[in-house]
């Protein structure tokens, strides 16, 4: 440009470009792909700069406008949708262990219990979730009821309550490029998370009998096993020969502020990629559970049946 005085670039390595144009400096933040002002570049495109010869002042005009507009067209840069991928034929790793001890009611011994922090491997997660980073496992024990077997005796056996080690694990994602990512608020916490449950583990006679889908289950059609949903619910529960297991997901919406948004403020938004087409919600989590339970908790589940 042979306007003025010349123009000069400056490239500055941490992400910030500054040019000096006519004397001025203009200081721009990269975000998503959009060059976006500064406050502080916005403070020196003032009317009281616009001084000098006339082509010296038709140069700061033609910046000023420019700039005017891309401030406009910036807002806080949205997240990259969350992709979903589906789940392998056949997933690497071992299969799950269930050659073990069993208890008289016919249960695995309780200190014994399939595990199930084990039931997947960061591997399977990646492959479904291929924006992960980071997995973080918290196991803890759960409270099983076992029911006595079906008999013909008049006074039935007690429920007994038992306590599985391990039968829960909390798997924490990192999904930064997602916007999912450890909350500031909340340390240990995450916007994305799995849940898993071993919901009963032992002979096939004895997990058919105590599996329990839910209070109002869906059949679902996946493959190799028996697997309920619920409505509105992103968690899944199966069932196949000695493993009843449930996996529920967690995806928190993105709060950020957009250019199409900014008479609103801060919105909360969900955004998936399924097969190169992006699905957006902005009502709530309850059509996002939906989806998510269709597209990633049945994956999740396969990836298990697949094991045993």
């Amino acid at each position: 440009m042979g306007m003025g005085s010349g123009t000069t670039k400056a490239y500055v390595p941490s992400g910030r470009r500054v040019n000096a144009l006519a004397g001025g400096a203009v200081q721009s933040n990269v975000r998503g792909g959009r060059t976006c002002p500064t406050k502080a570049t916005r403070a020196t495109l003032r009317p009281s700069a616009l001084s000098g010869s006339r082509s010296h002042r038709a140069g700061w005009l033609v910046l000023l406008s420019l700039s005017a507009a891309v401030v406009v067209a910036c807002g806080e840069a949205e997240p990259q949708p969350l992709v979903l991928e589906p789940a392998p034929a056949k997933p690497a790793g071992k299969p799950i262990d269930l050659d073990l001890p069993r208890d008289p009611s016919g249960a695995f011994e309780f200190a014994r219990w399939p595990r199930a922090c084990d039931l997947l491997t960061d591997a399977d997660i990646k492959t479904m979730l291929p924006q992960l980073t980071q997995v973080k496992r918290e196991p803890e024990d759960q409270e099983i009821s076992l029911l006595p077997e079906i008999s013909n005796d008049a006074v039935p056996a007690p429920e007994r309550r038992v306590t599985a080690k391990g039968a829960n694990c909390t798997y924490r994602l990192q999904l930064p490029a997602a916007g999912l990512r450890d909350r500031d608020d909340t340390p240990g916490s995450s916007g994305a998370s799995l849940v898993v449950s071993v919901d009963y583990a032992g002979t096939p006679k004895a997990v058919k009998q105590n599996f329990e889908p839910g209070l109002d289950p869906i059949r679902l059609k996946v493959p190799a096993g028996r697997c309920y949903g619920e409505d509105n619910d992103s968690g899944v529960s199966c069932r196949k020969e000695s493993l009843a297991f449930s996996i529920s997901s967690d995806i928190q919406p993105v709060e950020f502020e957009g250019s199409k948004f900014k008479s609103e403020g801060r919105k909360s938004i969900a955004r998936y990629r399924v097969k190169g087409k992006t699905t957006t919600f902005t009502d709530g989590v309850l059509r996002s559970n939906k989806f998510l339970r269709d597209h990633l908790s049945v994956e999740l589940v396969k990836t298990v049946l697949a094991k045993i």
